[in-house]
């Protein structure tokens, strides 16, 4: 029997298709929503400070992001000197407030080669940054990075090294590395320490993640001498994005405030110099440093400042004087009274001031320090006691040796002769020294003991010498000597 079925293959591929219509929405739905909730993970832990992670940097073009940063970056130069910036905006550079320090016109080289104008806008002294409107632009700036930079994450630091060619040329230079730690400066300023190479000229060029997103700006290189590997810094990203927004909403386009005199309006600069040097008689330390500008004050932080004076009593200023040509360089003489340890020193120094306007207040820059004269400033009571001793000593030492020694040990009067004669040679030493203010050494002070112990061992072999009384001698003369 055969048995025939009637089969509607079109119902059967429709209802098919549906189904598999059915199957890849619910798969696509499901991979929308992990991939989102992934998203969404990642940029929570990443504003967080979780993890370092940005949910597309796995997307980044090391070569691009360079090459953005690199076409972002500029080369700031002034009348003073010249350093980096970078673009923040498509007309808008930041750069280092030392960079263009005193100066309201600037002239920037871009890395295709263009060179423009621009003017600065901002200045934030306690941070270090400022603002320059240029005056052309190539289309290329950067963005501040999200999130905070953590140990170990890869940095990028670009910059213009200084170089002597004129006008400005020279290739944008570019050295990696990675974030050290995140240090606090003056003022709340936190900076970002890194093994990244900073070479002179690169202040205020980006420092950039992977991504070519800035986390902050060159700024300092320390190194506590040339046998220590130096430090690299920049300005966080933290700190300075708000100080640009707030230059940005309060742009200046006069020129610094350094047009306003300290103090008062008939205030000139040697009188600032004698205040530095009043401020610092008066123990008033922190006064004296207060009159430094804010970039010496970045320079010369305040227990590397402090430490210069541990030793320092008195400063006497015996001549001040303002340069004839430029009456912002002063010149002060001075006699520093110290302590070594062992001597109160009396040094003859001549001191070199170049001031500046400061936040609108007349203050010291940079200081040229020549010591010409170093001598010990001995109290009149003790060159008396050292003049006094001299006499006993000869005198004792004289009665001694002429006594007749026969009958005595040869050994004792051997020891004896010794002794004398080696504090004949410490008592005439000590007392040329002290009557010419030569400051006296740790040589010298061994010596002084040593000659307390050869008079006490003098005295105990004369004891045995019961000749002569010598100790009533001794004491008779010394008595003299003292009035």
């Amino acid at each position: 029997m055969i048995v025939s079925l009637n089969i509607n293959t079109s119902l059967i591929q429709s209802r098919l298709i549906k189904t598999l219509q059915l199957f890849l929405r619910v798969i696509q739905k499901n991979l929308v929503i992990v991939g989102l909730v992934t998203i969404i993970i990642a940029l929570v832990l990443n504003q967080y400070g979780k993890v370092n992670l940005s949910p597309l940097s796995v997307f980044c073009n090391l070569e691009k992001s360079t090459e953005l940063v690199m076409n972002s970056t500029v080369h700031v130069k002034t009348e003073h000197g010249s350093g980096s910036g970078f673009f923040i905006d498509e007309y808008i550079v930041v750069t280092n407030n030392h960079v263009v320090e005193d100066v309201t016109k600037v002239e920037l080289a871009l890395n295709d080669g263009l060179i423009t104008s621009g003017r600065v806008v901002g200045w934030d002294e306690e941070a270090d940054l400022a603002l320059i409107k240029s005056d052309t632009s190539n289309g290329n700036y950067l963005e501040w990075s999200r999130g905070v930079p953590k140990s170990g994450e890869e940095i990028i630091a670009v910059g213009y090294p200084l170089s002597d060619e004129e006008p400005l040329k020279g290739d944008v230079t570019v050295t990696k590395g990675v974030v050290s730690a995140l240090r606090q400066g003056l003022f709340g300023i936190e900076y970002i320490q890194t093994d990244a190479q900073i070479n002179p000229g690169n202040s205020g060029g980006p420092m950039t993640n992977k991504c070519g997103k800035v986390i902050a700006i060159s700024d300092l290189v320390f190194q506590a001498d040339e046998r220590t590997t130096p430090y690299f810094y920049g300005i966080s990203k933290k700190s300075a994005q708000s100080r640009v927004e707030e230059m940005l909403i309060n742009p200046t386009n006069t020129v610094p405030s350094g047009t306003l005199p300290r103090f008062k309006d008939d205030i000139e600069a040697s009188d600032v110099v004698m205040a530095y040097y009043d401020y610092i008689n008066s123990g008033d330390r922190l006064g004296a440093y207060q009159l430094f500008t804010i970039s010496r004050q970045r320079k010369w932080k305040p227990v590397e400042w402090l430490d210069l004076f541990k030793d320092v009593s008195y400063i006497e200023v015996d001549n001040i004087e303002s340069d004839e040509d430029d009456p912002m360089t002063v010149t002060a003489k001075l006699l520093m009274y110290s302590s070594d340890g062992i001597n109160t020193l009396r040094s003859e120094v001549e001191s070199k001031w170049k001031l500046k306007y400061s936040k609108g207040l007349l203050a010291l820059d940079d200081a040229e320090i020549e010591y010409l004269e170093q001598e010990a400033v001995y109290d009149q009571d003790y060159i008396d006691l050292i003049r006094t001793e001299k006499h006993r000593s000869e005198a004792y030492f004289s009665a001694i040796l002429r006594k007749d020694m026969s009958n005595y040990s040869s050994g004792l009067v051997s020891e004896i002769k010794s002794l004398i004669s080696e504090n004949k040679r410490i008592i005439s030493r000590l007392f040329k020294k002290v009557t010419s203010s030569t400051p006296l050494t740790d040589d010298d002070l061994t010596d002084i003991n040593k000659y307390v112990d050869n008079d006490d061992r003098i005295g105990e072999i004369n004891d045995e010498f019961d000749n002569i009384d010598l100790r009533n001698y001794y004491e008779a003369l010394y008595d003299y000597y003292s009035y």
